[in-house]
């Protein structure tokens, strides 16, 4: 059974000025977890979860009908699989962001879901402080993973790399730990946030990232990202 409201606010009071919240779509064939997902995202006024599907179907109908700004997406679903369902979403609206949540943790399925240009990838045993800032993540333009992942894309991002010199820079001048901060650089993490991932002071940080700027042959952070984009790091 699919809910189709305007709006999930409980609250008939005056909505605060400020930045209108995101639009939000839960497609997910269990019921009683959307359930739980709106009542998490409905916190506060950055979200609105304006429509649900239980299916594939289902959910493209949605995106024509409400337009999201971002889709939570499960990939175990009825009638169409979940990523034949994100691959129509980028194709058909390429602006709308999608974060897959998932129970897959595996290799095969992070991977075909970057491959098809997911916006994030978040597994259903995370808090829902994780949750919202992934959510939060990619309606910001980046790109999120949950920290078990991180070394799906550290290991295979030599392989993805599409430009030769950038192959042998990046595998060969950049050390095992330098490659895992730029990886979280490029995923839109601050040098605090990296810090307190890798367990490691903020210091170590900005000294990793100006040896990684010196290597690479950059000057910013803006000039690492730009070297990941052109290498296929993204």
């Amino acid at each position: 059974m699919t809910r189709r409201l305007k709006s999930y606010n409980d609250q008939a009071s005056p909505q605060p000025s400020g930045p209108s919240p995101k639009r939000l779509l839960l497609v997910d064939d269990h019921a009683i977890l959307r359930d739980c997902l709106r009542k998490i995202l409905g916190r506060g006024q950055q979200f609105e979860v304006v429509a649900e599907a239980s299916d594939g179907e289902e959910a493209l109908a949605h995106c024509k009908t409400y337009v999201p700004d971002a889709v939570l997406l499960d990939l175990g679903l009825p009638k169409m699989d979940g990523l034949d369902v994100l691959r129509q979403i980028k194709q058909r609206w390429p602006e709308m962001k999608v974060l897959v949540f998932t129970v897959h943790s595996r290799e095969r399925e992070f991977n075909a879901a970057m491959e098809a240009n997911a916006d994030g990838y978040c597994l259903k045993e995370c808090r829902s402080e994780e949750l919202l800032d992934a959510v939060r993540q990619i309606c910001k333009g980046r790109r999120y993973v949950s920290r078990p992942l991180h070394g799906f894309q550290v290991d295979n991002a030599a392989i993805s790399l599409k430009d030769k010199a950038c192959r042998a820079r990046y595998a060969f001048s950049l050390s095992i730990r330098e490659r895992e901060i730029m990886r979280l650089v490029v995923l839109g993490y601050t040098n605090k946030q990296i810090a307190t991932s890798l367990f490691i002071s903020p210091r170590t940080v900005d000294n990793h990232c100006s040896h990684i700027r010196s290597k690479l042959g950059v000057r910013s952070k803006q000039g690492i990202i730009a070297f990941a984009f052109r290498c296929g790091l993204t």
